[in-house]
């Protein structure tokens, strides 16, 4: 019972975090802070985390799970063109519902001053790209996607056109939704790679 409460106290804590990383960012990031949004003393979180460090890392971590779990589920049951259109889709409804995700992206202290968190960001980034690649050899197969495209490029297009919209969003403040471009960038991706 006392281990799953510690679990528990985890994605509680690493929860917190994220809404606090939406609001404040990083930096503004304090143990102190996400202590008391969870409900707790200071060293009560040390008892599951040693660090803020250690729970940014930990947010990562929980970020990219439910990530690449909501885009595989965006694609039960699909294939092809049809798959990468909702996966795409469910990758904008994910940051824009997990608007800290967007500050975990574009953090200059995770880019610049804490190797780790940006080789484990990294590591995330790249389940992404390669789901997309298999996404995209899927497509290939089906006879739905160019068989001369250079699948690395196209899976990092993807992302550069995930990412630049996020990033506008971001900068507006979330005053518009994310998704509402979502028809308009799909065509210009669909004109780059389709047969």
């Amino acid at each position: 019972m006392g281990r799953k409460k510690s679990e528990t106290r985890k994605r509680e804590i690493v929860q917190s975090s994220l809404n606090l990383i939406a609001e404040r960012g990083i930096r503004n990031l304090t143990t102190a802070r996400i202590a008391e949004r969870v409900g707790f003393s200071e060293a009560a979180l040390y008892k599951h985390f040693q660090s803020k460090e250690k729970v940014i890392a930990a947010a990562i971590d929980e970020a990219g799970r439910r990530l690449l779990e909501a885009l595989k589920k965006a694609v039960e049951g699909e294939k092809g063109m049809t798959s990468l259109q909702k996966v795409f889709k469910a990758h904008l409804v994910f940051v824009e519902n997990n608007p800290g995700v967007a500050r975990l992206l574009f953090s200059d202290e995770i880019h610049f001053e804490r190797e780790n968190l940006r080789a484990k960001l990294l590591r995330v980034t790249e389940r992404v790209q390669n789901f997309v690649k298999d996404l995209l050899k899927s497509g290939i197969e089906m006879g739905e996607i160019r068989e001369d495209l250079d699948l690395e490029a196209a899976a990092v297009f993807y992302l550069g056109v995930f990412q630049s919209q996020v990033l506008l969003w971001s900068l507006s403040g979330g005053t518009k939704s994310l998704t509402e471009e979502f028809d308009r960038l799909w065509s210009f991706y669909c004109e780059l790679i389709e047969k």
